[in-house]
Order: C-alpha cells, then sequence, then structure tokens
C-alpha cells in the first residue's frame, strides 16, 4: 500500500507543477496569453514582463510554492515512510517531479517555464542556506546587468556548485549544514543527482535565451527613471 501511496504523491507532485501560473494570471487579470507576448514563455519572467510585477511576482510566487509543496505536506503531517525509504531520503524526487511537470506541463502541451522559481522553491526545503546564497548571486547579477537569464543562470551554477560540494561545506560550517549527516551519503548522493538533472533542464531550456545573447538581443529589464 506504501508505493500506492507514493505514486499518488508523484502524481500530485507532477499535476501541481504543471499549473502554468503565469499563464492564469495573465487571463484572469489582464485578459490576455502571455505565451503570446515577450518571449512566450509561461514562467514569472515573462509574466512580470508582459504583465507588469505586481501581478507577475505572483507567478514567481506560485511556481516557487509548487516546488516544495509535497515535501512540506510530508514534512508536516510526519508522513515520513513516503520519503524515508532506508538507505535513502527521497524526499527531493517530489521536487524534481514538480519541477518536471512545470517545464512540461500537461495542461498547455508539455511547453512550460523555464523551471528558476520552482527549483528555488525544492533547494529551500532541501538546502535553505544554499537556497538563500542563490537568490543574493541571482539579485547581484541581475542588478548588475538587469537581464534575468544571466542572472539566472548564474545563480543556477552556484546552487550546483555548493549542493555538490555540501561535504566540503559540511565540515567547515558543521552548524549549517547539519542535514547531510542525519540524512547520510546515500541521500546525498541521490540529491546531487537530481540537482545535476536539474541544471541540464534548466540550461536547455535557456538556449533561446543564449542565442539572442549572442546577438545582442536578449531583454534587458530598464530601471525606472
Amino acid at each position: 500500500m506504501q508505493i500506492v501511496y507514493i505514486i499518488l504523491l508523484i502524481l500530485l507532485s507532477y499535476i501541481l507543477g504543471s499549473i502554468p501560473t503565469g499563464l492564469i494570471l495573465g487571463k484572469v487579470f489582464k485578459g490576455i496569453d502571455i505565451r503570446e507576448h515577450g518571449s512566450g514563455n509561461t514562467g514569472a519572467t515573462n509574466a512580470v514582463r508582459v504583465l507588469g510585477f505586481k501581478i507577475g511576482i505572483w507567478a514567481f510566487v506560485f511556481d516557487f510554492l509548487k516546488g516544495g509543496f509535497v515535501m512540506g505536506l510530508l514534512w508536516f503531517f510526519k508522513w515520513e515512510q513516503f520519503y524515508i525509504l532506508t538507505p535513502f531520503n527521497t524526499e527531493i524526487l517530489y521536487g524534481f517531479v514538480a519541477v518536471i511537470g512545470h517545464v512540461f506541463p500537461v495542461y498547455i502541451g508539455f511547453k512550460g517555464g523555464k523551471a528558476m522559481a520552482t527549483t528555488a522553491g525544492v533547494i529551500l526545503f532541501i538546502e535553505p542556506l544554499i537556497a538563500l546564497l542563490a537568490i543574493i548571486a541571482f539579485l547581484i547579477v541581475f542588478l548588475k546587468n538587469r537581464i534575468v537569464s544571466i542572472a539566472s543562470l548564474s545563480a543556477a551554477g552556484i546552487t550546483l556548485l555548493l549542493m555538490i560540494l555540501r561535504p566540503l561545506l559540511y565540515s567547515l560550517f558543521p552548524s549549517f549544514f547539519a542535514g547531510l549527516t542525519s540524512k547520510g551519503l546515500e541521500t546525498y548522493a541521490l540529491e546531487s543527482i537530481v540537482i545535476v538533472i536539474i541544471a541540464v533542464i534548466i540550461l536547455y531550456r535557456h538556449i533561446s535565451n543564449l542565442k539572442r545573447l549572442g546577438q545582442g538581443k536578449e531583454f534587458i529589464f530598464k530601471r525606472k527613471q
């Protein structure tokens, strides 16, 4: 019976991840399909670009929450039997499936966002300090050049590096990375593999951005005068 519940929770993660919040917000508040504007993407960045910050930021919030929702649910109700499968703690797999749902949503032809906000939600639940450092990296890069794609890829690179280097980080800062010992090295390995896969997906979804960067055509958020 346990495996049945695990499968249902995985499906729930995918279904929630597939909800195109940017598209929904555009239709509800502006009466437009954001896929027909800006970059044509349904993610938070295009939502902010097309709908404005006050509406678009909610796309980020909801996409962010999708990443850690099922993991948070299991933690809140202490349903450890659905993610502690000795020797692995498999909770990150629920977050991974949410990311897959966001990038390949069943509701709109499997063409979704670029996974940054949803991945941030996953990392915040797994390693809050790394998530905070990634957010700081994003803000520093974005405030310098005003290009979201560069800031996103920078944050993804920082996250990937720090997640893989957690054994070293734990030895240097044990108080901040105590979760590594409680989960075990098997779980560390699983989480690192999943993060590498997510990083590849993020890079793949940003290929068009990289092409525009090479052509000098990438969108730049202008500073308010």
